[in-house]
């Protein structure tokens, strides 16, 4: 008997840090600060580290020290400490630029996406427009492995290769008002963003998900995972569109409705928020698009 074939999520990859695809909602000038912020990191690093290593003790033992240890050797310290420490500053760097990236990015989805309160007026926004919508997820599919004892429906987990890195994989959900109404969310291309709500520890369960996520060569798991369930409260920045959902199909066809994904430069964020969770909800009246059948 054949076995049965796992589910590939729409959303699953390798996301490095250093070339995090959240930065193609920053500007030119916004690109340029983060930037700015990696390089003036490392001139800190390497100031406080000659400082420390070098300056500090000639100010405090003086000719002493340069009796028994000349300046030449203590700089030749301070340079080999400083290589031996730079692949963890490297991704204590990456790290501290991708955080300030991500503040940016969300300067820039409150001036630009429409917060889309009323959701049945979403089918008057021109496709394409970016948008922003507040719900609780309910998931169409969920991962082959449970996380934390129960289904998930998307993980981001936190891994380090050659950089600081985070292996997305999710599938794609409802977002659920609390009028019960519900608006398909495309993962494909997405980047799942917020604190790690969770430890995989190197148990049964989480050895077992790492080797159902397939991480590419080389890639080692931190164990902090940002798990989205059935019921986890979201802010969703997307893109509006609107398609056919083959979900739904009828005698009648499928309905054409409006649904929130990436764009080709810019992909649809995933924001948990800070709200009460709510049990995975039942299916509620759609948000359809009218058409003009003449």
């Amino acid at each position: 008997m054949a076995a049965k074939k796992e589910v590939r999520p729409p959303l699953h990859r390798l996301v490095g840090l250093r070339d995090d695809p959240a930065a193609a909602w920053l500007s030119a000038w916004d690109a340029r600060k983060v930037a700015l912020f990696g390089w003036l990191a490392w001139a800190i690093y390497s100031w406080l580290l000659y400082f420390v290593i070098v300056k500090l003790p000639l100010l405090l033992f003086g000719h002493v020290l340069v009796f028994l240890v000349s300046a030449f050797h203590l700089k030749l310290g301070a340079g080999a400490l400083g290589t031996l420490l730079f692949p963890f500053m490297r991704r204590v760097i990456v790290r501290f630029k991708n955080g300030r990236m991500q503040l940016l990015v969300g300067d820039t989805v409150a001036r630009e996406a429409v917060q889309a309160d009323d959701w049945d007026a979403l089918g008057d926004e021109a496709d394409g427009q970016p948008i922003s919508i507040v719900g609780w997820a309910r998931g169409k599919l969920t991962l082959s492995r449970p996380i934390g004892g129960e289904p998930a429906i998307g993980v981001a987990l936190a891994c380090v290769q050659k950089y600081e890195g985070v292996l997305q994989s999710a599938h794609d959900f409802d977002l659920v008002d609390e009028h019960g109404r519900d608006i398909p969310v495309s993962v494909s291309g997405a980047r799942l963003l917020g604190e790690p709500n969770l430890r995989v520890f190197s148990d049964d369960e989480g050895r077992m998900l790492v080797s159902s996520l397939d991480l590419p060569v080389g890639a080692m798991p931190t164990g902090d995972a940002r798990v989205l369930r059935d019921g986890d409260p979201l802010m969703i920045v997307g893109f509006k569109d609107t398609a056919v959902d083959k979900s739904l199909f009828t005698i009648r066809g499928a309905p054409v409705r409006v649904t929130v994904t990436s764009s080709p430069t810019r992909p649809l964020l995933i924001y948990p928020i800070a709200a009460e969770r709510r049990p995975a909800a039942p299916a509620g009246p759609d948000i359809d698009v009218p058409i003009d059948l003449g």
